[in-house]
């Protein structure tokens, strides 16, 4: 049987991005009527809604508290599917998404799984960039660490179960997604979280190098907060050179072009341990209202 899939995406200020979502969204090679498109609406004041009502065959909800992980909450209460899909308003999923995340659902070991993310860019250095983002990803997930593991709600789907055993979201600004994933591999293993590469999206928002780091020190600052639920940590640098070496063999750029790439992810490293530096004095500067994190749902 087809399983029935919900995909779950919350949207604030989209304008720029949502048309091309929804139309890749409505536009997969997956029965339509095995899914049902749900985007949540999280306080937009632009056209955002606007464009979406556009759309018959989608679901507009709306979640008035201020969090994306809010309006992923929201549209899981509503959702019907058996599996939740989710991804991002500035996301673009690849044609077959739906079908490679149905796919490895198969394997009734896998209750989670985090698909690829490339760049919205199209130049030499951001593709390596996509490229080295999706090595790491693979080398986490085979190395059965679970303390490097990382979720991405851009792009990622669990099963109903699993999302009623583990979940909900926390409702943080950032993070929420890593501490579902290793909710996940506590309450069962690390067998039961599968990174897909083929189930890919388009990060719309990632054009250039600049972004792409702009990323990453919010990738750094989010560590903070999520690091104290559930003891994770990052790749040694060591690790990351492999990485690097492991991509270039892959990819074969350039000489210019994989001297390009070493330097962007230097510069990298050093956004992360800024970004991390200042998630750190958020941390200690919140209320404590803000600083306690709610334990593990494994019942």
């Amino acid at each position: 049987m087809t399983p029935r899939l919900s995909v779950v995406i919350p949207f604030h200020g989209a304008e720029r991005w949502i048309e091309r979502c929804v139309e890749g969204v409505l536009s997969q090679a997956y029965p339509r009527e095995a899914y049902e498109v749900l985007l949540v609406d999280n306080n937009s004041s632009d056209g955002s809604a606007g464009i979406v009502e556009r759309y018959p065959g989608v679901t507009l909800l709306h979640e008035p508290a201020q969090s994306a992980y809010a309006a992923r909450n929201r549209g899981a209460r509503a959702a019907r599917g058996d599996i939740l899909v989710f991804t991002d308003a500035d996301c673009v999923p690849r044609g077959d998404w739906l079908a490679s995340m149905s796919e490895a659902m198969r394997d009734p070991r896998v209750e989670l799984v985090v698909g690829s993310v490339t760049p919205g860019g199209d130049s030499p250095l951001v593709n390596l960039l996509g490229a080295y983002e999706d090595v790491k990803a693979r080398h986490i997930v085979a190395s059965g660490d679970a303390r490097l593991y990382v979720g991405h709600a851009g792009n990622m789907a669990m099963r109903r179960a699993t999302f009623d055993r583990c979940g909900p979201f926390v409702e943080w600004r950032r993070g929420s997604d890593t501490t579902l994933v290793r909710r996940v591999v506590d309450s069962r293993s690390c067998g039961a979280v599968r990174y897909e590469p083929g189930a890919a999206v388009e990060h719309l928002e990632v054009e250039r190098p600049a972004d792409y780091l702009a990323k990453v020190f919010t990738y750094g600052r989010s560590y903070r907060h999520y690091r104290r639920l559930n003891g994770c940590r990052p790749l040694t640098s060591g690790k990351r050179l492999r990485l690097l070496g492991a991509t270039m063999r892959r990819e074969r750029p350039t000489p210019l072009d994989g001297a390009r790439l070493s330097v962007v992810l230097l510069v990298g490293l050093g956004c992360w341990l800024a970004g991390s530096a200042v998630g750190l004095r958020d941390a200690f500067s919140a209320p404590a209202t803000l600083r306690a994190v709610p334990p593990p749902r494994t019942g």
